[in-house]
């Protein structure tokens, strides 16, 4: 909710399976409450949620998770891009080893160009991603930069956070985030 108030323009919200009211925004944002599905099929939000943006009349498109605030949208407008590119909102860590050039997780900015070239998806993730390790993260970031990779689409790490966010429970990989919490602040 505290995202929602912060965004100004045509803003689609997926939703899966929370108990939000939207009411109160659906002035400034288009909603879609899907089933919540786990990890194991978050995947197939994203496709939506592309296939929600491909439509759109929109040449730029900020990818955000709910638990994500505090955004410098005055900041991000000035960094100077490629004609394509995966823009990451804050600096997410070490390298995860899903190509050979950098990653992008689930909070970037990037613009139609961009998902044009990779065909607005990327693979599903495979179902036997977590018979091994179940507290493996969702896939989505892994599937994204092996797209961008393919298309050599530059992954960008910023210098600082364009965004905030705070160490609440996961609901996705509790584990993940209790080992390694996700804490980053706008600016540093």
């Amino acid at each position: 909710m505290r995202l929602l108030k912060e965004l100004d323009g045509n803003v689609i919200v997926i939703d899966d399976g929370s108990d939000y009211d939207p009411t109160p925004h659906q002035e400034h944002c288009t909603y879609y409450r899907f089933e919540h599905h786990g990890k194991e099929r978050f995947w197939e939000l994203w496709l939506h949620m592309l296939a929600f943006a491909k439509e759109s009349k929109a040449d730029e498109f900020l990818f955000l998770q709910d638990d994500v605030y505090n955004v410098d949208l005055e900041g991000l407008n000035k960094i100077e891009t490629p004609d394509k590119y995966a823009l990451n909102l804050m600096d997410m860590g070490p390298d995860r080893g899903w190509s050979p050039v950098g990653y992008v997780d689930c909070i970037f900015k990037t613009n139609r160009k961009t998902l044009d070239a990779i065909g607005w998806g990327f693979e599903p993730v495979n179902e036997y991603r977590w018979v091994w390790n179940p507290h493996l993260s969702s896939g989505v970031g892994q599937k994204l930069s092996e797209a961008f990779y393919r298309n050599q689409i530059p992954m960008i790490l910023p210098d600082r956070n364009y965004a905030s966010h705070g160490d609440g429970e996961s609901k996705m990989h509790p584990e993940e985030r209790r080992t390694n919490p996700l804490i980053a602040e706008t600016g540093k």
